[in-house]
C-alpha cells in the first residue's frame, strides 16, 4: 500500500512540476510578443504619426513627396489597385535611393497610397509634390535626376510609359528644369 502512495504522489509531484512548466512556457511566449511589439513599436507610431496627417498639403518630406510621385507614376490614385510589379520597382527604387530596409521602404509606399486614395486631378499633385521636392534645402540637380530616373523606372516596370506616364514625366522635367 506504501508503494502505491508513492506512486501516486510521484505522479502528483510530477503534474505539478509539469504546470508549472508549461505556465513559465506560456510566459516566455508573452514576453517575446511583448519584445516584437517594443521593437516594432517606433515604425508603428511613425506611420500612424504620417497617416494622421491631413491631406496633401501636409507633405513636408522630399521621400514622402518622391514616393507620392511613384505611386501616381504607378496609377495608384483613387482607390485603384496597383500592379504588384511596379509596387516591387517602387520598394526597391526606394530602399536602393532612400537607403531605406524592405519594411521602412513598404511603409512608405503603402503611407504614399494612402494619400493619393482620393485624388482625381493628377498633374495638380505633381505639381505640388515637384515644387516641394525642389523647393527643401540640399535637394540638387543630382538629387533631381536621380528622381527622374525613379519615376522612369516605374513607368518602364510593366510596359512602356502610357500617355499619362508620360505626362507626369513631362510635368516633372518641366517643373525641375530638366528640360532641353
Amino acid at each position: 500500500m506504501h508503494i502505491l502512495g508513492l506512486i501516486i504522489m510521484l505522479l502528483i509531484s510530477a503534474a505539478v512540476w509539469y504546470s508549472r512548466l508549461k505556465a513559465l512556457g506560456g510566459a516566455a511566449r508573452d514576453v517575446g510578443k511583448v519584445a516584437r511589439r517594443v521593437r516594432n513599436a517606433p515604425r508603428k507610431f511613425a506611420f500612424m504619426h504620417r497617416a494622421g496627417r491631413t491631406g496633401l498639403r501636409a507633405v513636408d518630406d522630399p521621400r514622402e513627396a518622391s514616393a507620392i510621385l511613384m505611386v501616381l507614376m504607378a496609377g495608384g490614385y483613387g482607390e485603384q489597385p496597383m500592379d504588384p510589379e511596379y509596387e516591387r520597382v517602387i520598394q526597391q527604387e526606394a530602399s536602393k535611393v532612400f537607403d531605406l530596409d524592405a519594411g521602412e521602404a513598404e511603409d512608405l509606399m503603402t503611407h504614399a497610397v494612402w494619400m493619393v486614395r482620393d485624388v482625381e486631378l493628377v498633374s495638380g499633385v505633381v505639381l505640388r509634390m515637384t515644387q516641394m521636392i525642389k523647393q527643401t534645402p540640399g535637394i540638387g540637380p543630382t538629387e533631381l535626376v536621380d528622381l527622374y530616373e525613379m519615376l522612369s523606372a516605374v513607368g518602364q516596370a510593366v510596359t512602356a510609359p502610357n500617355e499619362e506616364q508620360q505626362r507626369i514625366l513631362e510635368l516633372y522635367r518641366g517643373k525641375v528644369g530638366l528640360s532641353a
